[in-house]
């Protein structure tokens, strides 16, 4: 009798080794490094992360997926992400949100000419200067042109850009204003290359909180339109007389003259 439960105690003991080693190995079988993906995380949990993690390792990518040079680093990670997190703790994620990598200095340089409607020819004639120094950067910095009124007035303001066109050299979590005139191709890529060094360096400051930036945006359109702002000063000073004058009393001259009339 001890025999028999012996003997199913031993079988029972090989099976669970036996399931526990087919998980293992599909797990194992399943687990292939290069089919998974980093956990992709938005600028704000990003920033949250910074804030309570001791180590955030972060892999920037220029857009939602992760391709080319960006998957292959993508692969790696993950192949040493367990040493990482049993070594050091850290957080090891993904992230494609354009201003954080230049707060952070997550991507290579990137060099933006900021444009408005209505600044005339001025920001007609750079679009080709700003192409042909694109062509000259190619492969070592990022060049782009935004306008403001094109979903970029939020941006716009936060880099205080008040002159049209405005280029700023974003590198290494500082900023420097491009301070020529006229802005031309080789002007632009002998700042970017080497030029910017000679510039002032500002950090990079953080979005304005919604009321500055409303305040920021009024103080912008009264610079900007300040004919329109001084007519509708005067426009309001008027009606203002207009109404003083006809709810105030006419003056005794007037009632007398008009008595004397009706005697």
């Amino acid at each position: 009798m001890c025999n028999v439960r012996r003997v199913d105690r031993a079988c029972g003991m090989l099976v669970q080794i036996f399931v526990t080693f087919a998980i293992l190995l599909s797990q194992v079988c399943t687990s292939d490094p290069d089919q998974l993906n980093l956990e992709v995380v938005s600028e704000a949990e990003l920033q949250q992360l910074v804030l309570d993690e001791k180590y955030v390792l972060v892999l920037f990518s220029r857009g939602e997926k992760c391709t080319a040079g960006c998957d292959t680093l993508e692969k790696q990670l993950l192949r040493v992400r367990e040493e990482i997190v049993e070594a050091l703790g850290a957080w090891v994620v993904r992230c494609h949100a354009p201003d954080t990598q230049i707060h952070w200095g997550g991507s290579r340089d990137w060099l933006v000419v900021f444009t408005r409607e209505g600044c005339g020819q001025a920001c007609e004639r750079i679009v080709s200067h700003v192409e042909a120094a694109a062509a000259n950067l190619r492969g070592r910095k990022n060049v782009a042109v935004v306008l403001r009124e094109a979903e970029a007035a939020v941006t716009t303001r936060r880099f205080e850009v008040t002159d049209f066109p405005g280029v700023i050299l974003f590198r290494l979590g500082r900023m420097y204003r491009f301070p020529l005139v006229p802005i031309t191709a080789s002007a632009l890529t002998a700042f970017a290359e080497e030029g910017f060094r000679n510039a002032r360096a500002e950090e990079i400051p953080m979005p304005k909180s919604p009321f500055d930036d409303v305040t920021q945006a009024i103080a912008d359109w009264l610079r900007e339109n300040p004919y329109q702002f001084l007519g509708g000063v005067a426009g309001t000073i008027f009606v203002i007389l207009v109404l003083v004058l006809l709810n105030s009393p006419p003056p005794e001259s007037w009632t007398k003259q008009a008595k004397k009339k009706k005697k």
